[in-house]
């Protein structure tokens, strides 16, 4: 099947391809299609951000930044009995 698209939905499309979410103009098209499938009253979900390698690393250094103040846990904090210690 072949769709013309002009004028504002291509502009659209345009915007949602630079913005990183979508690789192929194919996929904004299908998201939006899907979009409409799931009905009114359903909020959208955001597109993908892809991410630079530079930023997954400084994600993951934000993620790890108070890794050393978290305390130490037995490993028996762990094991089946001690999670299920408390059930009859």
């Amino acid at each position: 099947m072949q769709i013309e698209i002009t004028g504002r939905t291509e502009q659209i499309i345009r915007e949602q391809m630079e913005r990183g979410g979508y690789r192929t103009p194919e996929e904004v098209v299908d998201e939006a299609l899907n979009r409409l499938g799931m009905g009114a009253g359903t909020a959208p979900l955001p597109p993908p951000k892809r991410l630079s390698a530079e930023e997954f690393q400084r994600n993951l250094d934000e993620i790890a930044r108070f890794s050393d103040e978290m305390p130490v846990l037995d490993p028996a904090a762990f094991s089946r009995e001690s999670i299920y210690e408390d059930r009859d």
